[in-house]
């Protein structure tokens, strides 16, 4: 092998390091950022592997009756809704917590949600418990 070669491989493999190295202490720096208590605010994440984004909610405070759309006279405690159902915040707060978004971002999807279940039910959005089949999903242009 010449002298030249064996440079530009020994310059690739270094850049290659540097590029690992960089990319591990990104995804420890994100990974010291979710904390075991829920933060709120607003996420996305997927409810199953392969599946479309879905919005989530996070807040504390009083929790609300599951039969009437009323507040009940209780402690506050940790709530999430993803795509405007209810949900158990532990199911969902340690796997969104690296994908905030932003309020619009939320009401987005919840409307591009809606939109799929009523118009368009093969879009992968009408039913976020199922994976994206490529073959079947639609082109989008």
């Amino acid at each position: 092998m010449s002298p030249a070669l064996h440079a530009a491989l020994e310059a690739v493999r270094q850049a290659g390091q540097h590029a690992r190295a960089q990319r591990e202490a990104r995804d420890d720096a994100a990974r010291e950022h979710v904390t075991a208590e829920p933060i709120a605010g607003f996420y996305q994440t997927r409810l199953v592997k392969g599946g479309p984004w879905v919005p989530v909610r996070l807040w504390f405070g009083p929790p609300l009756d599951p039969h009437f759309p009323r507040l009940l006279d209780r402690a506050p405690c940790w709530q999430a809704c993803a795509n405007g159902r209810r949900f158990d915040v532990d199911r969902l707060w340690p796997w969104c917590a690296r994908h905030p978004i932003s309020r619009s971002r939320y009401r987005y999807l919840i409307a591009r949600h809606r939109w799929a279940v009523r118009w368009n039910p093969a879009m992968p959005e009408a039913d976020p418990y199922r994976p994206i089949d490529p073959n079947t999903t639609p082109i989008l242009i």
